[in-house]
């Protein structure tokens, strides 16, 4: 998961001439197109995407694993955005949000309770926003971490 096409363009150029050939990138114009490739199960594919944190669909061994870029922080710059900020409970709002967030996009490979994967999460804000907010995230997720070595 990436959190925007800059980011996804910087990481897709860190894979040498020898693995570009298993990158699945996709562009604004280009995204349901891609995903169907990738969802066609080309084994050792790897999508690198943006905006998939919701509504995709990936269970069993159609993905077994997944890289989250940067924390799904709401953009600041949006006028709505600000705005709740701002208003009463804006701060815990806005944390809400990118827990929410976070969550979906882990829940995208691990469907249910038989189902499983490993997230790794790169942002290095991760581990103080979780120690901060620890209440925002659900049994399942905690249960996670702590099974993946993560002691919060």
């Amino acid at each position: 998961h990436c959190f925007s096409y800059k980011i996804a363009e910087q990481v897709g150029g860190l894979f040498d001439g020898s693995n570009a050939h298993r990158l699945i990138m996709h562009t604004r114009e280009d995204r349901e197109e891609k995903l169907e490739e990738f969802k066609r199960g080309v084994e050792g594919k790897v999508l690198i995407s943006v905006a998939m944190g919701e509504g995709l669909d990936l269970p069993d061994d159609s993905a077994r694993w997944a890289v989250v870029m940067k924390m799904p922080f709401p953009y600041l710059g949006d006028k709505v955005v600000k705005a709740r900020m701002e208003a009463p409970g804006g701060r815990r709002w806005y944390s809400m949000q990118a827990a929410r967030q976070l969550q979906q996009m882990v829940g995208r490979h691990v469907r249910g309770p038989d189902d499983w994967g490993k997230t790794f999460i790169l942002d290095e804000s991760f581990e103080g926003f979780y120690r901060r907010n620890r209440d925002l995230f659900l049994p399942w997720f905690k249960e996670g971490l702590q099974a993946g070595g993560f002691a919060p």
